[in-house]
This record gives structure tokens, C-alpha cells and sequence, in this order.
């Protein structure tokens, strides 16, 4: 249910944000638009722009840190299941 709700509402944020830049500018950035409604706060937007795309490369890492091993373990030969195939930081490694 918490996932739905987050999806819902970075659906909702990401429809205003389009939204309010082809009213107000075109070509705006997330700073440009940041800019125009808050003025005060745009480096608090540009913090959590960073925040936000740090959290979707981590849990991105630990997807599949978490599923090539066992996808490997499927697809590979017995002889070769246990070993480096199977090490999560290789995947991780690799897909860095």
C-alpha cells in the first residue's frame, strides 16, 4: 500500500512540475521553476533533486545485488553455481 501511494504521488509531482513548465517556461529546469514559485528555496529543491536520485541508484544497486546471483544460479551449469557468478559485489561492480 506505502509503495502505491509513494508511485501515486511522484506521479501527481512529476504532473505539476510538467505541467507548470509549459505554462511558465518551456524550457525550464527543476531550478528555473524553483526559481519562479519559491525563490527563498531553490537550492533546498536542487538538495533534494540530489537526495532523490542518490536514493534511486542505491535501491538500484541493492535490486540487483539481490536478484543476478539467484538469476545466475538458474541459467548456469551445476559446476559452475557456486563462485564468483554468485557474488552480489560482482554484480554490483558490473552494472556500475
Amino acid at each position: 500500500i506505502l509503495f502505491a501511494l509513494m508511485g501515486t504521488l511522484s506521479f501527481i509531482g512529476l504532473n505539476l512540475s510538467c505541467s507548470a513548465a509549459k505554462i511558465k517556461a518551456p524550457n525550464a529546469s527543476y531550478y528555473t521553476l524553483a526559481e519562479m514559485s519559491v525563490p527563498r528555496a531553490k537550492k533546498l529543491v536542487d538538495i533534494a533533486v540530489a537526495v532523490k536520485c542518490f536514493g534511486v541508484g542505491t535501491s538500484y544497486f541493492v535490486v540487483i545485488g539481490d536478484l543476478m546471483p539467484a538469476v545466475m544460479q538458474e541459467f548456469l551449469p551445476s559446476h559452475l553455481k557456486c563462485g564468483a557468478w554468485s557474488d552480489r559485489h560482482l554484480w554490483i561492480f558490473i552494472f556500475s
